[in-house]
């Protein structure tokens, strides 16, 4: 059985050679036996913050150090400045190939590049087996955050799918932040 891997990789780093495409309803992107599509994004926020359009974001596909599919998302994720946040919340949908099912959801932040104190980030991520959204998989949804540093979770969906429909909601935030003159929250989302 194959794992429907999706990890949070937060810093200041590059993606790598592989191209990304902007995120779109019609983008398709293909990680071992699953595909990703069906790509949604709505981005609020106060203040300071970018990205500030779904046409700023990109995803590409990976294959994380353990050998699970994986997908990336890119589109400089910054709030800077006291009082500012944003929150990029992305839906997609996860389908494994004939033969390969998903199981669990795993999500990893290797933690945020912080400026000031009172900055944070956190990435939540629900599995859900429908696309309205309205069937929760698993029985909750897996956070990580910086700081206080909860920096993996693995959720165990309950079951085998051979579709997954995915909400990953990122917030960014230097609200707190009395003393941010920027915060380089993230780059990169696996």
């Amino acid at each position: 059985i194959s794992t429907l891997c999706l990890i949070a990789t937060i810093g200041a780093m590059a993606v790598g050679t592989a191209l990304a495409d902007p995120i779109s309803a019609t983008t398709t992107l293909t990680s071992g036996p699953l595909t990703f599509s069906n790509f949604s994004a709505s981005i609020t926020g106060f203040g300071n913050y970018s990205p500030t359009s779904v046409s700023s974001i990109s995803g590409n596909s990976l294959s994380p150090m353990n050998g699970d599919p994986g997908l990336a998302f890119t589109g400089n994720f910054d709030a800077f400045g006291s009082g500012s946040y944003g929150d990029v919340a992305l839906n997609y949908e996860a389908a494994a190939s004939s033969g390969t099912m998903i199981n669990d959801i795993w999500l990893g932040l290797s933690g945020a590049t912080l400026v000031g104190s009172g900055a944070n980030v956190t990435i939540t991520e629900c599995a859900y087996s429908n696309a309205g959204h309205t069937s929760l998989l698993g029985g909750s949804c897996l956070s990580v955050y910086d700081p206080p540093s909860s920096l993996t979770g693995e959720l165990s969906l309950g079951g085998n799918y051979s579709t997954v429909y995915v909400t990953k909601d990122i917030i960014y935030n230097a609200g707190d932040c009395s003393d941010c003159t920027r915060n380089d929250a993230l780059r990169v989302v696996d």
